[in-house]
This record gives C-alpha cells, structure tokens and sequence, in this order.
C-alpha cells in the first residue's frame, strides 16, 4: 500500500541562516485514505458468476470482465481524493532518509 509521508526536516536545515549538518532528523508522517464510488447500471451484479467472470478496480477505474470474454469499464461517479485531512499522522526520528 502506498503510503506517502512528508518529511519536515532534511540533512541540510538552515537554522539562524547558518547550514547545519544533521545526523537525525525528524519527520512527520501523514497517512491519507481517499475514496471513489462506482455506479453499476441496473442488471449488472458483480457477485452473479453466470454473468461476471472477474472484477477488479485499477487506476481508479472499475473492470468488469463478463464470462463471454468481454471487459467494460467504469470510470467513478464521485471521487474523494482524502487530502484535507490525514487519517493519521505521526511523529518520528530518524537516522535515514526513509
């Protein structure tokens, strides 16, 4: 799972306009969690096997593969990207840039 962090402090940190040479740093990491929401059209059921032979959701957009071979896809009809608020942020010294 991706998770992206946004590190606050690097190895070169200007303090008082003097470059100083860090061994630890600190980060703040910052989880987010967006959601989409995918609209079937009526008669479609993902969990009907006589129909759907698989489905999955891949760069945002639901695949559904019917058991003739056919693949359709479907784009969300609303997408929250989850960057107004972290679902969970925290502090941590490091000794690395990871």
């Amino acid at each position: 799972m991706f998770k992206p962090f946004l590190q606050i402090t690097n190895h070169l940190n200007t303090l008082s306009g003097k470059t100083v040479k860090m061994k630890k740093f600190q980060k703040i990491v910052a989880y987010y969690q967006g959601a989409s929401v995918f609209k079937l059209p009526e008669g479609i059921k993902l969990e009907d096997t006589t129909k759907v032979k698989d489905w999955w959701v891949r760069w945002n957009t639901l695949h559904v593969e019917f058991v003739d071979g056919t693949i359709t896809e479907f784009e969300p009809v609303f997408q929250d990207d989850g960057h107004k608020t972290p679902s969970d942020v925290f502090m941590t010294d490091s000794d690395t840039d990871d």
